[in-house]
């Protein structure tokens, strides 16, 4: 068994189901700083039940358009979706439907990335499918990690595959990552 799987599981059941619990305007320095920071097509998350609640925020930055990712295959691809209607159920959690348009990957300035963990660096600790992995590869944009700080662990560990963050948001605050 590898140090990640061994990390994942300790992480995973070091929290309840519904994962760390998150105070009242935790996202508030990720709008903040998206505010002032960000323009364009972002791509955005749809959490799962230990990952941070963040999909009724974004309609607020009125000057973003967001994308949300569809598992194809191996491979992650961004898409349009208008509504609630446009969402059907993943293998993971709800994506964009097959009509839903794909944004091409130099088209997104940015992509706020889930993990069950980062480290100061940028590391990330995903699922292990290597998902975000495979898409971050020929990534060029902006790259936020978000996460509880409870999950921001001094060192991860890291194969050559293994894509990092830019920055990383919490609910303490968006730091560029050392």
């Amino acid at each position: 068994m590898s140090d990640k799987s061994a990390l994942r599981r300790r992480i995973q059941s070091s929290y309840p189901v519904s994962g760390p619990s998150w105070p009242e305007d935790w996202e508030r320095p990720l709008m903040d700083w998206l505010s002032q920071n960000a323009s364009g097509t972002w791509g955005a998350f749809i959490p799962l039940k230990d990952e941070p609640p963040l999909l009724s925020k974004l309609p607020h930055l009125k000057h973003l358009q967001w994308v949300f990712p569809r598992i194809q295959g191996a491979s992650l691809e961004f898409c349009e979706v208008k509504g609630d209607a446009d969402l059907v159920r993943g293998p993971l959690c709800p994506e964009p439907a097959a009509h839903c348009p794909v944004i091409e990957n130099g088209k997104l300035q940015g992509l706020l990335i889930p993990a069950l963990a980062f480290d100061h660096s940028g590391q990330r600790l995903g699922r292990g499918k290597g998902f975000y992995d495979r898409f971050l590869e020929t990534f060029t944009g902006v790259r936020v990690g978000v996460i509880h700080s409870s999950r921001i662990l001094e060192s991860l560990p890291a194969d050559s595959w293994d894509q990092r963050v830019e920055w990383i948001a919490s609910e303490k605050g968006v730091r560029p990552v050392s």
